[in-house]
């Protein structure tokens, strides 16, 4: 039997707050909103993505990375970062492309291909 699952992971305010050390959870939500972790509110009890909080807690790391290798800091990310959805979601959040592989040329292989392309390039 299939049962859907809910593929982003929440964590309460408390939850939250043991991952950045903080025991107070007014404190905890006062730091999540400061560094942009969104808060969000459910039935009654606040809760934030623990997609957002690691990339909020990865960010000086990366931004680090990035400084001190400026060519290959994607690919030591990729390499480092356990699963590829938070890979291009850093990404995302660092307004940075999420393929650096530019696309192969594509040739025409007969006459047919050949007036298409040119008609989409006229």
């Amino acid at each position: 039997m299939n049962t859907l699952q809910f593929p982003f992971e929440i964590l309460t305010i408390a939850e939250a707050g043991q991952q950045i050390r903080l025991k107070d959870t007014e404190a905890t939500k006062k730091w999540c909103i400061s560094n942009e972790v969104p808060v969000y509110k459910f039935s009654k009890r606040d809760y934030v993505y623990k997609l957002d909080l690691q990339f909020t807690l990865s960010k000086p790391f990366i931004l680090n990375l990035q400084k001190t290798n400026p060519i290959d800091w994607k690919d030591i990310l990729k390499d480092i970062t356990p699963d590829t959805s938070l890979f291009n979601y850093f990404l995302l959040k660092l307004g940075e492309p999420r393929s650096s592989k530019a696309f192969s040329k594509v040739m025409p292989t007969n006459n047919k291909e050949k007036d298409l392309l040119n008609s989409l390039l006229s």
